[in-house]
């Protein structure tokens, strides 16, 4: 799933790996800003993580890839549209 600031990719692991962890990977590439300014956004990304992945299925990898867009969001403009992106994307258990 993507909009105008994120792509959100949701993998299942199946049962070999882990079964019961929800992994994120995130990553910000130079178009979106300079280090502080990525830093910066991978922080809050994380941070969204930590609370909301009690909702998300077990065994699967959450991949999140920032766009430049979201560097003017507000953080709950960027919690709002991780959750629909992942919902959208599979990750609702």
């Amino acid at each position: 799933m993507l909009d105008s600031c994120f792509v959100v990719i949701v993998h299942d692991r199946g049962e070999a790996v882990q079964p019961r962890k929800v992994r994120l990977g995130v990553t910000a590439s130079r178009k979106v800003g300079g280090a502080v300014v990525r830093n910066r956004l991978k922080r809050r990304v994380r941070e969204w993580f930590r609370a909301e992945r009690s909702w998300m299925r077990p065994g699967i990898d959450l991949l999140v890839i920032a766009r430049h867009p979201a560097v003017s969001k507000t953080a709950r403009e960027l919690d709002s549209a991780l959750g629909t992106l992942a919902r959208g994307a599979g990750a609702a258990s």
